[in-house]
């Protein structure tokens, strides 16, 4: 006779996902957020070297999840996560040090390491020569498929380049070209989809 008997399993990250999004009862995203709320703000640490202010953005990341995941669907939460929140830390940096990115044609993106130059303007990225806010441009990203975001914000963001890029990712540079190109191309359809340029 078999005798069962302790705490019942815990939910998956995907099970309070979609309990979540069925629901929009905050006490499933507190769950799923209390898992991983050591690895944010070991994440926020690293990219913004104050422990204040890196207990601050796990709070906002918080708050940053809660439209997000209504919105997208999310096979790997832990590879997705550690993309918002490192997108959330560079903007974060970008407000404080006032940079600006340029963004340029294809042809320049495959002979150029890194667009990043310090600005006397508010921060963002230029389409066709207008700033895009920083709120506008995360949720921009937030919209790239995830192998855009993450060629987009290391060339961009991090001035890698194609060769590190493929050593962290494992894409080939074939690969990298085309979400990068994909990733600016989709970035250009959203603000104009919102009459930006």
């Amino acid at each position: 006779m078999l005798i069962f008997s302790g705490k019942p399993e815990p939910a998956s990250d995907q099970e309070l996902i979609q309990r979540y999004k069925q629901s929009q009862d905050l006490s499933h995203l507190a769950e799923l957020f209390k898992r991983y709320s050591h690895l944010i703000y070991g994440v926020c640490l690293k990219y913004l070297k104050d422990p204040e202010l890196s207990r601050d953005e796990t709070m906002d990341i918080f708050h940053t999840l809660q439209p997000l995941l209504l919105k997208h669907e999310v096979n790997n939460f832990n590879s997705w996560l550690y993309t918002v929140t490192r997108n959330h830390c560079l903007m974060t940096l970008r407000r404080s040090q006032r940079l600006n990115i340029v963004a340029h044609s294809p042809e320049e993106l495959e002979n150029t390491v890194s667009f990043m130059e310090n600005r006397d303007s508010d921060h963002p990225i230029y389409m066709n020569g207008d700033q895009v806010n920083d709120k506008l441009l995360q949720e921009a990203i937030q919209s790239l498929k995830d192998c855009q975001q993450i060629c987009l914000t290391l060339f961009y963001l991090e001035g890698k380049s194609y060769k590190e890029i493929e050593h962290i990712t494992g894409f080939t540079q074939k690969q990298i070209k085309s979400n990068i190109q994909n990733g600016r191309r989709n970035l250009r359809l959203y603000f104009e989809r919102l009459d930006i340029n």
